[in-house]
């Protein structure tokens, strides 16, 4: 009898555990935790990303040598822009960004030239000088030719189908025959920091640090003397050609270090005036001009890109800045002004849509582990050069349509 009722008493206490652990018949589970994201998300002031619609398709890639690959879609204007594994630039295709080309052999990558319509790539390593070569089928890299003879290769420009220009940080500029052997033309001797830019009349604009903006006239082979200076005031550190309806006029936004960026007017006769000037929190260190929507984008050491509104060039308006927590270091536009990219020195590279609204869209992001040093996306074969301290990577966005 004894064992009968502690078999009840028994059944009695599993019969009220059941019902304390069902919902009507349904099992009830705790919720599983969610994976914490390696990302690193802050606060973005006066952002206007947008979010987009989860029905898109997405996919990712690792970056090499990278220690996370984020995969996330872009967050609401409080957060950080994130990221979103596919762009698309518009609705009926998408583009993949696919690894093509590891190159680390040569060690830090400073700037280069993309493959031209021969197959040679022209690259500046921070060790190994400046080098002429061919990518390979293999993906390996055959060198044509290697110059040494340098201190410190920060940046290189195509002059025309015959000659090159390079800038060296701590000897000045060399005018280069793109030859076999890469023979010195011209050099002009200066010992500042610089880059180039070149317009198509083959006259040179080099930002020379605390030595302001200088101007060559590369028609005359002859660099020994610039045809126009300007005393910027500040550390020339980057320059893009702006657009102006009057032909004798170029128009320039230097990124002038600390003092933001001046807004420069360069007439026929070479003189260079000051047309107005955008103010910028920290170091500018990279500027990029979309001529269709009269936007300049600035990326500067406070951890932003900043967006203005250049249609009136003596009025030059702020409208929106984007906070990553990171220096962003290098932009890049597409040559159709639908896609920018931005890298910083902590080795992130965000490709964005960019948007007539005054927003950047958040397409996809790619972690290296080494500094940004510079980006440029060559819009005929729709490939991305990323120059890092760890070596140069290009990525070939593939277009496929969307089903």
């Amino acid at each position: 009898m004894k064992d009968f009722l502690y078999r009840l008493f028994l059944l009695l206490i599993i019969s009220l555990i059941s019902v304390g652990c069902s919902d009507n018949g349904r099992e009830t589970k705790q919720p599983l935790k969610q994976p914490v994201s390696e990302h690193k998300e802050s606060a973005l002031e006066n952002s206007a990303i947008e979010n987009e619609s989860d029905s898109e398709p997405e996919s990712s890639i690792t970056a090499p040598n990278s220690s996370t690959t984020d995969n996330l879609k872009t967050p609401p204007a409080t957060s950080h822009p994130s990221d979103e594994s596919v762009i698309t630039p518009k609705l009926s295709t998408i583009l993949h960004p696919r690894s093509e080309y590891n190159i680390t052999k040569f060690g830090a990558m400073v700037s280069l030239l993309p493959i031209d319509k021969n197959g040679i790539i022209y690259l500046l390593s921070e060790d190994e000088g400046l080098i002429k070569a061919t990518l390979q089928d293999d993906g390996m890299l055959k060198v044509l030719n290697q110059q040494w003879d340098y201190y410190y290769l920060h940046h290189i420009v195509r002059v025309d189908s015959k000659r090159l220009l390079v800038a060296d940080g701590y000897d000045g500029l060399y005018l280069l025959q793109d030859d076999a052997n890469l023979t010195p033309i011209s050099h002009f001797q200066n010992d500042a920091f610089a880059t180039v830019t070149l317009d198509r009349r083959q006259i040179a604009y080099t930002a020379f640090g605390s030595q302001g903006v200088l101007v060559h006239d590369l028609t005359h082979s002859d660099l020994s003397r610039p045809i126009a200076t300007y005393d910027s005031q500040g550390y020339a550190q980057t320059l893009a050609f702006g657009s102006s309806a009057d032909v004798n006029h170029t128009i320039l936004f230097l990124g002038d270090g600390f003092d933001g960026v001046k807004v420069l007017d360069v007439n026929h006769q070479k003189d260079i005036s000051l047309m107005s000037r955008v103010s910028s929190d920290g170091w500018v260190s990279d500027v990029a001009y979309d001529t269709s929507k009269k936007y300049l984008y600035v990326a500067s050491s406070e951890g932003g890109i900043e967006i203005d509104d250049l249609s009136d060039l003596r009025h030059p308006k702020t409208l929106v800045l984007y906070d990553f927590n990171e220096t962003v270091t290098s932009l890049s536009l597409s040559s159709d002004k639908s896609l920018l990219f931005a890298g910083s020195d902590e080795g992130s590279v965000w490709f964005f849509q960019t948007d007539a609204n005054q927003t950047l869209k958040s397409r996809y992001h790619l972690h290296f582990d080494a500094k940004i040093n510079d980006l440029i996306y060559q819009q005929e074969g729709q490939r991305l050069y990323i120059a890092t301290d760890s070596g140069l990577f290009i990525y070939h966005l593939v277009q496929n349509a969307i089903k």
